[in-house]
């Protein structure tokens, strides 16, 4: 075999050998990058999992409560007031039970679309599971607390959702709120106050109830009062 003839096996094996080792290569970077996208796709939706509340996508008890502190910090330092408003759906657990969990999720969303519809950006709207939206309204005192609520129930109109097989249901929402400002602002006494308006809403059949940093009703309303402020 000669030597020219040799060389040219030679270079066809180092050529084919070449395109092989490329192809494996654009192969490799090709399956290494859908990789990439699936973990970027696995990562996102896990934070989703670890933000925000499955139903609803309102923010999860942890980090609610790690933006309202953050809140409650700046609220504290500018002697500013703030608002922890709770929003309550009176018949989801019978929602639930007589037309099924997806007609209890879907009032869930209706409730939440309209709240989200109606704060600003630097509010924060959270839900710890239950039939119950917890609020954080910065720089708001108790007019500004009434304007918020009187938006949302504005929004939510007649209150109905549309059952399986397109008949109405009625559900009715009430709103407990519970103010401070600067100093005597914390959360744990906020979320307290409006939790116990709440069970007084329901056991003296109110719209709403806002109170001050010690509990006590500055703002009560028995029946809804659909006007814009």
């Amino acid at each position: 075999m000669s030597t020219y003839l040799l060389l040219e096996i030679l270079t066809s094996i180092l050529f084919f050998s070449t395109v092989f080792l490329a192809y494996a290569l654009f192969k490799q970077v090709h399956k290494t990058r859908q990789c990439l996208a699936i973990n970027k796709a696995i990562r996102e939706k896990s934070q989703k999992v670890v933000i925000y509340d499955n139903t609803t996508m309102a923010y999860n008890y942890t980090y609610f409560v790690r933006h309202a502190n953050g809140a409650i910090v700046n609220t504290r330092k500018n002697k500013s007031s703030i608002s922890l408003l709770i929003i309550d759906i009176d018949q989801l657990e019978e929602i639930n039970i007589k037309f099924g969990f997806p007609i209890g999720d879907k009032t869930l969303n209706i409730v939440c679309d309209a709240i989200k519809s109606s704060i600003r950006n630097d509010d924060i709207v959270g839900r710890f599971g239950g039939s119950g939206f917890f609020v954080l309204l910065n720089e708001c005192d108790a007019k500004g607390t009434e304007n918020v609520i009187r938006k949302i129930d504005n929004k939510l109109g007649t209150k109905q959702v549309t059952g399986m097989h397109d008949e109405s249901i009625s559900f009715s929402v009430k709103y407990s709120s519970s103010i401070a400002r600067g100093r005597l602002a914390q959360l744990g006494t906020l979320i307290e106050n409006a939790e116990e308006a709440t069970q007084r809403i329901k056991k003296e059949k109110l719209f709403y109830m806002i109170t001050d940093h010690n509990g006590y009703p500055v703002v009560l309303r028995k029946k809804p009062s659909l006007q814009t402020a």
